[in-house]
C-alpha cells in the first residue's frame, strides 16, 4: 500500500492538469476513479474517453482501476474530442464521462476532465474537491483491474455528426478547405463529416503521432506559421485548426493569415442567433464590439461572466444562453446545453461565410465595420494589481467601473476604444485585449502606449487582425 498525495496545483475549478509524470500520474488516476465510486448515488454507467497522448493509455486503465465499485458501468468511449464525450452524457448514453487530456498543452502535460449533465455541474467541483482532501494508504502499486475485462466500447462519432448535421445547414460546396488536426482527436469526426457532406478537404497533422511536444494550441506562432504554409501550399480557401481535445477551434484565411477570434464570434452569433428571437449570448468580456454590435442587429442580449470554461458552461445553464464565447478561440452553444465544441464551430462559421459573399475575406471585411482588434497579447510576470496601478496615473479616468465585479480590469471609450486586462488562470501573466470601433492606424499604439505605462513587454509584437 502506498500514502497518496495530490497536489492542489493540479486540481483547477473544471479539471485536473499537470506534467506527466510528476505531477498527474497513475497514482492520481485511480484516486479520481476512487473518488467518483464514492461520490456515486447511485448504479451509475461511466464513460473514459481520452486524447491522442501516449500517456493517456495507463491513465485510463489506472482511473479504470479505481472505478472498481460494482455499482459502476464502465463505457470506453476510445480517442474521440471532448465534445463527443460530452454528447454521450447528455444523449443519456452514459450518466458521467471522464476524458483524459491535456488539451492544448505541451506533450509532457496531462489531465482530466469530468463532463456531466450541466444542471449538475456543481458536482464536478465537489468530486475534484474531495480529490483534493483524499488522503491515507490506498492503491496496491500493480495491481490489474478486477473488471478491466468487463468493460464495453462504444462508438459514438457517426451518431454525433448525425446529431450536428439536424443543428446546422452547412452549403453544399464551401470550397477547398485545409484542417489541421495538429495530431489531435478532430480527425475522429472530421473524417465521417466529409465523407458525408462530399467536400473537398486537405488534411494536415491528421495523424496521432502529429501531436507536437510544444503543444497542439493552432494559435500558438510556432504552429500557426506551419499551418500557414499548408494553406498557401493546398490552395485552400479557408484553413481551420483543432487543438487536442478539439474544443479549441482557430480559422485561417487563404493567405494562411490567422481571423481574430471577436470577428469569428461575431460570425458565428450572426447564424445562432438569428434562429432565436431576443437569443441571450455569453462572454468572457474581452473584445466584445463586433459581438455587441451583431446582437444589436438581431435583438438579442450579453452576459459578461468570469474567464473560465466552468463559468462559462454554468452561465449558458442558468441564462439558457444560445452561445457562448471566450477570446481563447473556445465556443459554446445552447444545442449541446451549454458545451463547447469545435465541429459546431466549424459548421456555423462556414455557412456565416457562405452567407456573407462566399470567402473568409469578404467576411471578416464586413466584421472590420463594427470594430477592429489587436492579437491577444501576453505580458508575463505581471500581477493585476501591479498593472492596474502603474495605469491608473495615466489611464485611471478611463477606468470602467462595472468589471470590478469581474477579476478583468478594463479601461475605455465606449463608442472609440477598450482595452482589457485578465489574470491567466494558467500561468502568472496578463492577457491584454484592444479593440476599437474605427482605427486610423492607431490601434497599435494605443496598445503600446498601455504596455509603456505599465512597464511591460509581451512574448509576440501588437498587430491588428
Amino acid at each position: 500500500m502506498v500514502n497518496q498525495q495530490i497536489s492542489e496545483s493540479i486540481v483547477r475549478s473544471g479539471d485536473i492538469r499537470g506534467e506527466y509524470p510528476v505531477a498527474v500520474n497513475e497514482d492520481v488516476a485511480w484516486l479520481l476513479g476512487v473518488c467518483l465510486g464514492e461520490w456515486a448515488k447511485r448504479p451509475m454507467r461511466i464513460g473514459i474517453a481520452r486524447d491522442t497522448r501516449p500517456s493517456g493509455i495507463a491513465l485510463s486503465n489506472a482511473l479504470i482501476e479505481g472505478l472498481s465499485d460494482k455499482r459502476l458501468s464502465l463505457v470506453d468511449l476510445g480517442v474521440v474530442p471532448k465534445e463527443v464525450a460530452a454528447f454521450a452524457v447528455l444523449s443519456k448514453r452514459i450518466d458521467l464521462a471522464v476524458v483524459v487530456t491535456a488539451s492544448h498543452h505541451p506533450l509532457r502535460m496531462n489531465g482530466f476532465k469530468v463532463l456531466t449533465d450541466p444542471a449538475d455541474e456543481q458536482d464536478v467541483v465537489s468530486i475534484l474537491s474531495r480529490l483534493k482532501r483524499f488522503s491515507g494508504s490506498s492503491r496496491l502499486l500493480g495491481q490489474a483491474a478486477q473488471h478491466l475485462d468487463g468493460i464495453c466500447s462504444m462508438d459514438l462519432c457517426a451518431d454525433y455528426v448525425e446529431w450536428v448535421l439536424t443543428e446546422v445547414d452547412p452549403p453544399s460546396d464551401p470550397g477547398p478547405i485545409l484542417v489541421s488536426a495538429l495530431g489531435g482527436t478532430a480527425a475522429s469526426v472530421i473524417d465521417p463529416l466529409a465523407s458525408k457532406l462530399g467536400w473537398s478537404m486537405t488534411t494536415n497533422q491528421w495523424r496521432p503521432d502529429d501531436l507536437p511536444s510544444w503543444g497542439s494550441d493552432p494559435a500558438l506562432q510556432r504552429n500557426a506559421s506551419a499551418i500557414e504554409g499548408a494553406v498557401v501550399d493546398s490552395g485552400a480557401s479557408l484553413g481551420v485548426a483543432w487543438d487536442g481535445d478539439c474544443d479549441r477551434c482557430v480559422f485561417f484565411d487563404s493567405n494562411g493569415r490567422q481571423i481574430a477570434t471577436p470577428y469569428i464570434n461575431q460570425l458565428i452569433v450572426s447564424q445562432v442567433a438569428k434562429k432565436e428571437s431576443g437569443a441571450r449570448c455569453i462572454s468572457d468580456g474581452r473584445s466584445l464590439f463586433n459581438i455587441e454590435a451583431e446582437l444589436k442587429r438581431l435583438g438579442g442580449t450579453l452576459e459578461i461572466v468570469e474567464a473560465g470554461s466552468l463559468w462559462v458552461r454554468q452561465a449558458m445553464v442558468r441564462h439558457q444562453g444560445t452561445y457562448g464565447m471566450e477570446s481563447s478561440a473556445h465556443h459554446y452553444f445552447g444545442s449541446l446545453k451549454g458545451f463547447d465544441s469545435g465541429l459546431l464551430s466549424f459548421l456555423h462559421l462556414v455557412s456565416a461565410i457562405e452567407q456573407s459573399g462566399g470567402s473568409i475575406e469578404q467576411a471578416r471585411e464586413m466584421c472590420l465595420e463594427d470594430g477592429q482588434c489587436l492579437a491577444e497579447a501576453t505580458i508575463e510576470n505581471l500581477s493585476i494589481d501591479q498593472a492596474t496601478h502603474q495605469l491608473d496615473a495615466r489611464f485611471g479616468r478611463y477606468r470602467v467601473s462595472h468589471a470590478s465585479q469581474h477579476t478583468q480590469v478594463v479601461f475605455g471609450e465606449r463608442d472609440q476604444w477598450r482595452v482589457t486586462l485578465q489574470p491567466s488562470k494558467t500561468e502568472r501573466a496578463l492577457r491584454m485585449n484592444v479593440e476599437a470601433k474605427k482605427s486610423d492606424g492607431s490601434l497599435e499604439a494605443l496598445g503600446y502606449d498601455f504596455l509603456q505605462s505599465m512597464q511591460a513587454t509581451t512574448r509576440e509584437p501588437l498587430a491588428a487582425l
